[in-house]
């Protein structure tokens, strides 16, 4: 799995992606604080991309 910024028109979110084909090829989470969402990711391992 991984986890790259994601940007709309007013928002901002986090685009999870994996390679599970049963479901959806990612899951956006928006949020208002991408920052501190991203912060608390990092806290746990994760590695959070820059939107592609």
């Amino acid at each position: 799995m991984s986890v790259e910024a994601s940007r709309g028109i007013f928002s901002r979110g986090l685009r999870f992606l994996h390679a599970d084909p049963a479901v959806p090829p990612y899951v956006v989470f928006w949020t208002l604080q991408p920052r501190a969402v991203k912060a608390s990711l990092a806290a746990h391992g994760y590695t959070v991309a820059d939107p592609a």
